[in-house]
């Protein structure tokens, strides 16, 4: 609920100014059109760049604008499971069932084929492998773990890059707001993903 009353509350004012980022960006292209007539190349070259400056801006506003909407979603989504779930939770770890696992993935595709009238979903029981002990102590991002980025996502994946993750590892700087899938997807350098991994095992508690 609280995300989504940011949203309602953020949403006005960035609606208000990308109708003026677009209003400004008319006027330069007309103003950019007369000094191409004119031949005026050094006011044409001004006016192509500060149109740049402007068409970045008008981006970076729909993102937070479309990023505000899904995290009011998100909370939406995740009070129901919440609820949904918890009495179950609660009957499992009353008689021990959950003591040896990690916890629990759940995934519905929008873009699924429905089938029978249900949209299929997926859902599995999260645990770590322990790993054999070398006899050595120690750890830090040098050291081998048995998780690999497909575990670290379907655990982590809808959740947001906040501020202390980007201060952790510097290469996330950018990504705050977006989920830890999002930034995943976005850039396919080794790495950047690294980090995405050492950021993500670092939350977990293993770094």
């Amino acid at each position: 609920m609280a995300e989504q009353a940011k949203s309602e509350a953020i949403t006005p004012k960035l609606n208000s100014e990308l109708k003026q980022i677009s209003a400004t960006k008319d006027e330069l292209r007309n103003q950019l059109k007369a000094a191409v007539n004119a031949e005026d190349w050094v006011l044409s070259s001004k006016l192509s760049s500060e149109l740049k400056r402007l068409e970045v801006a008008e981006q970076q506003r729909a993102l937070e604008q479309a990023q505000l909407a899904a995290k009011a979603i998100t909370e939406q989504f995740k009070s129901v499971i919440d609820k949904a779930i918890g009495k179950t939770i609660a009957e499992l770890e009353g008689v021990g069932k959950l003591d040896k696992l990690d916890g629990v993935w759940y995934s519905m595709d929008f873009g699924d084929a429905m089938e029978n009238g249900t949209r299929p979903s997926s859902c599995r029981v999260l645990k770590t492998p322990a790993k054999p002990s070398s006899g050595k102590s120690g750890g830090g991002a040098g050291k081998k773990f048995p998780i690999g980025y497909k575990e670290l996502l379907a655990e982590f994946g809808s959740r947001p890059v906040t501020a202390d993750d980007s201060k952790y590892r510097s290469k996330l700087e950018g990504h705050e707001g977006q989920s830890w899938q999002e930034a995943y997807d976005s850039d396919t350098d080794g790495n950047y993903r690294y980090a995405i991994r050492e950021a993500l095992l670092h939350k977990k508690g293993l770094i």
